[in-house]
């Protein structure tokens, strides 16, 4: 059996999760490491940045074995308004994103800190905004949920992906250990 659990980052709404308790009666504990900024949040921002998503696994990992904890990361991302973030932002795919991205006038930029690169682009005057999720952020996700030798990896949601996303964090296991 597996439960899955909001990252408890100390907000009341995760205080119905017990870690602790779920982990001894379950066969798994999977990890919704998404909704960083969620739709209707009022300020905007990533869906899962490396930072956040690293926080809430090892918050977890201080209650629950690694040989049941499971990370889920997300196979989408956010489209928000600049005008009004909380009233205007929707879920939309990896392949939805890039289309954004290839706009005229986009702007594409990464940001280190949250390891995720930021694309900026106006529509009907308005600007937008979308922190990616690509093969280079959850390649990163996925060597960080390695090097806590956890369970496993989940997806949310199958479809929601780009063709260079498996290969890409096929790519990064594989060859995590080489120094060059």
């Amino acid at each position: 059996m597996s439960v899955d659990v909001s990252p408890d980052l100390g907000t009341d709404w995760t205080d119905a999760f017990d870690y602790a308790q779920l982990g001894a009666v379950s066969d798994y504990m999977v990890l919704m490491g998404y909704e960083e900024h969620w739709n209707g949040d009022p300020q905007a921002g990533s869906v899962a940045s490396l930072p956040w998503v690293e926080r809430a696994l090892d918050t977890m990992l201080a209650e629950v074995v690694r040989a049941k904890t499971i990370l889920a990361l997300p196979l989408y991302t956010r489209d928000w308004s600049s005008a009004n973030p909380a009233a205007s932002s929707w879920d939309i795919t990896l392949a939805e994103q890039g289309t954004r991205a290839r706009a005229s006038g986009s702007v594409r930029r990464w940001d280190a800190d949250l390891v995720q690169y930021v694309i900026g682009y106006n529509s009907n005057g308005t600007p937008r905004y979308i922190w990616a999720e690509d093969s280079r952020s959850l390649s990163a996700k996925v060597m960080m949920s390695g090097e806590r030798n956890i369970a496993g990896l989940a997806y949310w949601y199958m479809g929601g992906e780009t063709a260079d996303v498996w290969n890409a964090i096929s790519n990064a296991s594989r060859f995590e250990s080489y120094i060059f």
